[in-house]
């Protein structure tokens, strides 16, 4: 396909954001510009992951069919990931999934269970709705719905019975609470639908006295977390969900903390993988993203647990070979010159939608000027980090689109590659060895 079709192509098939398109692109540049990943739209400027998202999107498929699944993304800073892993937020809930995304940190490492299952209840979105700290009803709301639809309440009361049966074979506590939950929701009792839900997210700092009074006992602990997600996944299910997507990014972290806690986060990981694998967990997808060196490092990084290095199939030479089948871990590779073309073209139109404008330059021409501006020193390198590149990206338009001078943009840049090596020349200019 020659860069002359790209620009017309992605009129054609490109969607158009929403309804307020012109609204939804300049949200989008903000975004960018910022080097924040839209939250929404993202995939109209995925550029080259097309294999991967078909892997991830089979992925979905295998948990909405009952099984378990375990992937892990890795690639080099600046690569992509946040934004393939926002995509398949967005593929996710729009296929009917319970999404939930964390961020590992300092204060959150993975190395306790129960910290999981907090921080996992309390990032979690629906289409179009993210649940927060007052919205985590709204999860249950199409199911209440329904259950006040019937014209003969008995069964209402006996599809309640027989999901509350089902859960109660993961943790009694957790059945027992959230029948309390409901009925909280149905009659519209706020406090007692605070303490029920505070109780089932993993709060642990309710007074005794809140407890005592509604009936509630003891609280989430590592020795019951693990119970209570999969009683959670299996309410999802029950509720009428496809399952539980839990996307966990910047697992690379574990490579900066204290060696007995990263010894754990790789037992952790190994555990889940496991338990994804042999069906103990199902209905449910962890999707982990981290950096190469949290693969290659023999001194901190995963290859030194071997029983989850095995299972990854962790090698010296996997990390070069990019998304070949369907191993555990997909390895993202940088972008080159002409993905960056496309990249350029997909901005440039949501630019001149979110602006009103038109830009006088051809988007190759952009292009060259945005990578000149990302040398180091006199060199081109690569790989190009993509955040950067698309920050710089926006700089140039927003001069451009105010009609402002700049030196840079004067000059009709042609990119070479010659012995190995990417520079520029001037289009007037013939190219000699």
């Amino acid at each position: 396909m020659t860069n002359e079709l790209i620009i017309l192509i992605i009129w054609v098939i490109e969607p158009k954001f929403g309804r307020n398109y012109n609204m939804d692109a300049k949200l989008m540049i903000h975004s960018l510009k910022n080097g924040i990943v839209p939250k929404s739209s993202v995939d109209s400027i995925l550029v080259s992951r097309e294999a991967e998202i078909i892997e991830l999107q089979r992925n979905l498929d295998l948990v909405a069919e009952g099984n378990g699944s375990m992937k892990f993304i890795s690639g080099d800073y600046g690569v992509g990931k946040s934004f393939l892993l926002q995509h398949v937020h967005n593929m996710a809930t729009r296929q009917n999934f319970i999404v939930s995304r964390l961020q590992l940190n300092h204060s959150f490492t993975l190395n306790k269970w129960d910290e999981l299952y907090y921080q996992f209840m309390h990032n979690l979105s629906i289409e179009s709705v993210t649940i927060t700290e007052k919205g985590f009803e709204e999860i249950f709301n199409q199911w209440i719905k329904k259950l006040q639809s019937y014209e003969d309440s008995t069964l209402a009361s006996k599809e309640i019975y027989e999901v509350t049966q089902v859960i109660s074979q993961y943790h009694g506590d957790f059945a027992r609470v959230f029948i309390s939950f409901i009925r909280a929701k149905i009659q519209k009792d706020i406090e007692l639908m605070d303490a029920t839900s505070s109780w089932i997210k993993g709060e642990k700092n309710m007074p005794q006295s809140l407890k005592t009074k509604f009936g509630i006992k003891g609280h989430v602990d590592r020795n019951n977390a693990l119970d209570f997600l999969k009683a959670f996944i299996k309410l999802s299910t029950l509720l009428g969900y496809q399952g539980i997507i839990l996307l966990i990014d910047e697992l690379e972290t574990a490579l900066h903390v204290r060696s007995d806690i990263r010894q754990v986060i790789y037992e952790n990981l190994r555990f889940l993988f496991d338990s994804c694998i042999s069906g103990e967990i199902h209905n449910c997808m962890f999707l982990l993203v981290g950096t190469n060196e949290l693969l290659q490092n023999s001194e901190r990084g995963i290859p030194t647990y071997e029983p989850l290095a095995q299972r990854l199939r962790i090698t010296a030479s996997s990390l070069n070979n990019g998304f070949t089948d369907v191993q555990p871990v997909i390895h993202l590779k940088s972008m080159q010159p002409e993905d960056l073309t496309t990249l350029t073209a997909k901005i440039l139109v949501i630019y001149e939608e979110a602006n009103d404008w038109k830009s006088p330059f051809h988007y190759e021409t952009i292009r060259n000027w945005v990578l000149f501006s990302c040398r180091e020193g006199n060199e081109l390198k690569f790989p190009m980090n993509i955040r950067v590149y698309i920050q710089k990206l926006i700089d140039i338009l927003d001069i451009l689109a105010q009609g402002k001078e700049l030196p840079l943009l004067r000059v009709p840049l042609q990119l070479v590659h010659f012995n190995g090596r990417y520079s520029f020349v001037n289009k007037k200019s013939e190219v000699t060895n």
